[in-house]
C-alpha cells in the first residue's frame, strides 16, 4: 500500500487501507504502521541506518504492546536489501538463517536452525544435494530420510 507523505512526515492511508503510519524522528529514526482493526503494530528501520537495513521490518508488537517477533539483517553486499539473519521471538526462541558465501549459489541460504530460549538448536535444516529432478533437497538434522508422501515441492521447507 501507498500512503502519502504531506511532505512533513504526515502519512495518509488509501481510503480502502486500516492503517496509520507514523515517522518516529530519533536516533535510528524509524516508522511504525499501525493495523486499526487488529491492534498490531510493524516498527520498521528508517533511513539513517545502515545502507542494507533502510526500510526494513524491524519488529511486530500486539495490541497490548507485547514485541512478538524482532527481525535481524545482514549487511551483505551486492544483495539490494539485507538479507534476513534471524527473528526472534519475545520468549528468546528464534529461526537462524546461515548463507552460502562462495560458488555458483553464493548468497543462497545454506542452513536453518531454530533455537530454543537457551539457544539450543532444537531443529536444523541444511541444503542438500541438488539434483537434476528435483532442484536442491532439504534435509533435518536427524539423518531420516523422509517417505515420499512427506516431501515437500523444491525449495519448500515446511
Amino acid at each position: 500500500r501507498t500512503f502519502v507523505n504531506d511532505g512533513m512526515d504526515n502519512f495518509t492511508a488509501p481510503a480502502d487501507y486500516r492503517a496509520t503510519l507514523e515517522f518516529v524522528d530519533g536516533s535510528p529514526d524509524e516508522y511504525v504502521l499501525t493495523m486499526t482493526d487488529s491492534g498490531e503494530v510493524y516498527t520498521f528501520h528508517g533511513f539513517d541506518v545502515d545502507d542494507k537495513q533502510k526500510g526494513l521490518l524491524k519488529s511486530q508488537t500486539d495490541r497490548y504492546g507485547n514485541e512478538e517477533l524482532t527481525y535481524t539483517f545482514d549487511g551483505a553486499a551486492n544483495y539490494g536489501a539485507g538479507r534476513i539473519t534471524s527473528v526472534t521471538t519475545s520468549q528468546g526462541w528464534s529461526v537462524v538463517y546461515t548463507y552460502l558465501n562462495s560458488g555458483v549459489n553464493n548468497g543462497r541460504i545454506q542452513q536453518i536452525d531454530v533455537k530454543n530460549g537457551s539457544n539450543q538448536v532444537i531443529q536444523r535444516v541444511k541444503r542438500g544435494r541438488q539434483t537434476q529432478r528435483h532442484g536442491y533437497r532439504w534435509r533435518s538434522d536427524h539423518g531420516r530420510r523422509p517417505s515420499p508422501g512427506q516431501r515437500g515441492q523444491p525449495g519448500q521447507l515446511s
